[in-house]
C-alpha cells in the first residue's frame, strides 16, 4: 500500500510516534510571503492565458466555422421570421405571426413597440384560418427576428446546392448581409415563369423545371397553409354574414357529411361521398395574401395558386375503404391546349395506388399515369395520406413516406405557350366502401415566384426590368441567383440593380466585357455560408406588452 504523506510532516502517517494523538494534527506552517506572491502571480498569469486562448478560439470559430446572425426582415417568412407580432386567434386558437412595419399606412415600431395607426388608432389583423378580426393595441411588444447559426466553412469543401438557405453580401450594398434561398447555380440560364424556376446548364439544349420536391425537407418548409380542419371558430354558428363571415371551406357535393363545427369530418354512409374545397371561403379577395404580410402590404395583386398539397388522416370504421384525393393541373399530355385536367390519386380496398387523369381529347376516358401497391387502409386506425402537385410533379405520400411519383418535362417553347394557371385549382376528397372519419384535413400552397414587387418587373420573367425583349438570367462560372421564400415581398435577385462599383470592377470585369448584365447576380466571393439552425427564436413575455424573457424552445429548429 502506497503511503500518503501528511502535508509538511515529511514522513508517512504509519511511522508516527506511538504517543501521538492520531486525531489531532499540527497545522502546517504558512508558506513564505514571497512564495505566496509567486503562486498568486502564476495563477493570474494562467487565468489571463486561458482567457486569451478562449478569445482567440472564439474569434477563429466565428471567422471560419460558425457565426450567429439576426433576421431583420420577413423576406424569408415563413421559413425564417424577421421582426414580427405574435397573434393567437381567440376564436379558433390558430397562432400566426405578422410583419408590423409599414410607415405608409401609419403603422410603425418605436423602441420595440407597436405605434398606433394614425387613422384607426389600432392595428387589425385577420386570422388566416377563420377570418376572425384580431386587434393589436398600441404598445404591443414587437418580437425580434430569429437568431440563426451559419456554417461559414462548408462551401470551402462542397459546392452550394440549389434550395440551400444562404447568407451573402448584397452586391448592390456589399456592407449588408442578406439571407435568401439559392435557386440559380454557376453556368446556368434561368427563367421565372408562371411561378416556377426553369434552369439550363451549360451544354444542355433546353430548360427544365427546378423541383424543390427533390429535397423533401425544403419543400415541406415552404408550404404555405391555406386551411387546416383543426381550427374552427367558437361562434361559427353565428358568423354567417358580415366582414368576418365564415363557413367551413369544405363543401359536401355528394353523400351525407357532418362538417359544421367539427375538427374531424364524418361520412357515416358506406356508399361514401365527395368533398370539394371552396377557396373563396378560405382566402381574401387577393390570392397573393400571406398572413405574415397583411400589416405590411395589405392586398397585393392576384397570384395564381396551382401547386398544392392536400392531406387528411383517414380512419375507416371497417375494412374496404377507398379514397381519392384530386386537384386540377396543366399536365404535360399530348394536347397542350386542353387547359387544366383533373389529377387523381387513389387507394382502393386492396391497397392498389394509382395516379390518373382524363384523356384531353375525350374526358370520359381515364389515363393511368403510375401505379404501385401499399397495405389497405386499416380500420380503426388513422392513416395519413397526402397528394402533392408541385413543380410539374405529382406524388402520393402514406404516413410520411412517398409511395408513388410521376412528373413530366416539356420543351420550353411549349411551356412558354401554355395558358397561365387558373387562379385556383379544383381540389376534392372522395371516399367509399366504409364509414370514415377524416382527421387533420389540410390544404397548403407552394411558393409562387411572382414577377411583381415594388412596381418593378422581375428579372428572368416574361417582362425584363428595362421593358425590353424578355431574356433569361445568365450566370457565369462563379455566379449565383437567390430568391426569398416570401416571394410577394422579397427584395432579391429579381430586383437588384447593378452592383457597387468596386464589386463590379473586381468581380464582374469579364462579365461586363462580354456585354452581359450583372444585376441580381451574387459572386462566389460574396457568399458567406449556409444557414442551418435557429438557436434563439424570439422569447415570450408575460403579456403582449412585456419584454420577452421566457425561452421559446419550441421554435428552435434546423433550417430546411
Amino acid at each position: 500500500m502506497h503511503p500518503l504523506s501528511h502535508a509538511g510532516s515529511g514522513r508517512p502517517l504509519s511511522q508516527a510516534p506511538a504517543t501521538a494523538d492520531p486525531i489531532q494534527a499540527t497545522a502546517p506552517p504558512p508558506p513564505p510571503a514571497s512564495r505566496r506572491g509567486a503562486e498568486q502571480e502564476e495563477s493570474i498569469k494562467e487565468t489571463i492565458e486561458s482567457i486569451v486562448i478562449a478569445l482567440i478560439l472564439a474569434f477563429v470559430f466565428r471567422a471560419y466555422v460558425v457565426e450567429a446572425f439576426v433576421i431583420p426582415t420577413g423576406s424569408m417568412a415563413p421559413t425564417l421570421l424577421g421582426q414580427h407580432l405574435r397573434f393567437t386567434c381567440e376564436q379558433c386558437g390558430y397562432r400566426f405571426t405578422a410583419d408590423p412595419e409599414d410607415e405608409s399606412r401609419g403603422e410603425a415600431t418605436r423602441g420595440g413597440r407597436l405605434v398606433r395607426n394614425y387613422l384607426t388608432q389600432q392595428v387589425e389583423t385577420a386570422c388566416p384560418m377563420c377570418r376572425n378580426t384580431i386587434v393589436a393595441l398600441p404598445g404591443t411588444r414587437v418580437s425580434a427576428g430569429d437568431r440563426i447559426l451559419v456554417h461559414k466553412f462548408i462551401y470551402s469543401f462542397s459546392e452550394p446546392k440549389r434550395w440551400d438557405v444562404v447568407v451573402f453580401k448584397n452586391p448592390q450594398e456589399p456592407y449588408v448581409n442578406y439571407i435568401k434561398r439559392l435557386v440559380g447555380l454557376p453556368n446556368e440560364e434561368l427563367w421565372i415563369l408562371h411561378g416556377n424556376i426553369y434552369a439550363k446548364s451549360a451544354g444542355e439544349e433546353d430548360f427544365s423545371i427546378a423541383r424543390k420536391s427533390e429535397r423533401e425537407d425544403a419543400q415541406r418548409a415552404v408550404w404555405q397553409p391555406i386551411y387546416h380542419s383543426l381550427y374552427v371558430p367558437l361562434d361559427y354558428a353565428e358568423r354567417t354574414t358580415g366582414p368576418s363571415a365564415w363557413r367551413v371551406p369544405w363543401v359536401a357535393r355528394r353523400g351525407q357529411w357532418e362538417l359544421e363545427g367539427r375538427r374531424s369530418y364524418l361520412c357515416p354512409d358506406e356508399s361514401g361521398g365527395r368533398l370539394e374545397f371552396d377557396f373563396s371561403r378560405a382566402l381574401p379577395p387577393s390570392n397573393a395574401w400571406y398572413a405574415y404580410n397583411q400589416l405590411k402590404a395589405g392586398y397585393l395583386s392576384q397570384e395564381p395558386i396551382e401547386d398544392v398539397r392536400v392531406a387528411a388522416a383517414f380512419e375507416p370504421a371497417s375494412a374496404g375503404l377507398e379514397v381519392t384525393l384530386s386537384t386540377s393541373a396543366r399536365l404535360g399530355l399530348e394536347n397542350q391546349d386542353a387547359g387544366t385536367l383533373p389529377l387523381r390519386a387513389a387507394i382502393d380496398a386492396q391497397g392498389r395506388v394509382t395516379l390518373s387523369t382524363d384523356n384531353p381529347n375525350n374526358r370520359e376516358v381515364s389515363v393511368l399515369l403510375a401505379e404501385t401497391q401499399v397495405p389497405p387502409l386499416a380500420p380503426h386506425r388513422a392513416t395519413e395520406v397526402e397528394l402533392w402537385y408541385v413543380d410539374q410533379e405529382a406524388s402520393l405520400w402514406v404516413d410520411g413516406e412517398k409511395v408513388l411519383a410521376w412528373g413530366y418535362d416539356l420543351d420550353f417553347e411549349t411551356i412558354r405557350r401554355r395558358r397561365p394557371p387558373a387562379i385556383t385549382p379544383e381540389v376534392s376528397i372522395e371516399v367509399r366502401g366504409s364509414a370514415v372519419t377524416l382527421h387533420r384535413v389540410e390544404v397548403d400552397r407552394d411558393i409562387f415566384y411572382s414577377d411583381h414587387n415594388q412596381n418593378q418587373p422581375a428579372r428572368g420573367s416574361l417582362r425584363s426590368r428595362q421593358g425590353l425583349a424578355p431574356q433569361p438570367v445568365e450566370l457565369g462560372p462563379d455566379h449565383f441567383f437567390c430568391l426569398g421564400d416570401n416571394s410577394p415581398l422579397s427584395l432579391d435577385s429579381r430586383y437588384w440593380k447593378d452592383p457597387e462599383g468596386w464589386i463590379e470592377h473586381r468581380m464582374f470585369t469579364d462579365w461586363i466585357a462580354q456585354d452581359k448584365e450583372a444585376g441580381g447576380l451574387v459572386p462566389r466571393d460574396l457568399m458567406m455560408g449556409r444557414a442551418f439552425f435557429v438557436y434563439f427564436p424570439a422569447p415570450y413575455g408575460l403579456d403582449s406588452k412585456a419584454r420577452g424573457f421566457i425561452p421559446n424552445f419550441g421554435d428552435m429548429r434546423f433550417i430546411r
